[in-house]
């Protein structure tokens, strides 16, 4: 029975509407001046917010809605570091080139007054692949949420030290170190 529940929760979470807080409780739906509400706010441009969640339902910037009482809130980020080995690319669109060329001659075959032009370097097309490390952090904050609140959570970089915020508008509610997952996540970046 827990099993269709949670399935039955996960699709009406899933198939809400995308610009509304998720729904992160079980049950009718309820007023807003039941239930708090907790959003995400990218306050540190230096890190790649991924995720968060409350209750086992992830939630973006949209925020959740909860039920009043003690909640806890995990939101994980990445920290990029510099990307190094980069090594560049280049592609070459020879089906457009040729395309150009055969409008190319074809106008000059009917004496047209506008001839197109046909560069390479219009169809070229340059890159880099480089390297680049992440390193990733999992962040959690419990605090008491009060009825008909509104709330943020906010990950940032103090030092050296990831942390993350609880905070209603009025002060901080919960401040916590995150933990590192990995050391070094290595992605391809393309430039």
């Amino acid at each position: 029975m827990k099993f269709i529940l949670l399935s039955l929760f996960s699709y009406i979470v899933l198939t809400s509407s995308a610009c509304s807080p998720a729904k992160g409780y079980l049950g009718p739906e309820l007023p807003e001046e039941k239930l708090a509400i907790v959003s995400v706010n990218k306050c540190d441009k230096g890190l790649v917010f991924v995720r968060a969640s409350a209750e086992g339902v992830e939630f973006n910037t949209n925020g959740i809605q909860l039920l009043p009482g003690k909640r806890s809130i995990d939101v994980s980020v990445e920290r990029p570091a510099p990307a190094y080995n980069c090594v560049a690319h280049s592609d070459f669109d020879q089906l457009g080139y040729d395309l150009c060329l055969g409008r190319r001659q074809e106008a000059i075959n009917k004496q047209e007054k506008y001839i197109p032009d046909c560069f390479y370097s219009d169809y070229t097309d340059n890159y880099n692949i480089c390297l680049q490390p992440f390193q990733a952090f999992l962040c959690s904050v419990s605090s008491e949420l009060a009825a008909n609140k509104k709330y943020e959570v906010c990950a940032y970089q103090d030092y050296n030290n990831i942390k993350v915020k609880l905070s209603d508008q009025n002060l901080a509610l919960g401040l916590k170190d995150c933990i590192v997952l990995d050391t070094e996540v290595r992605t391809v970046r393309f430039d």
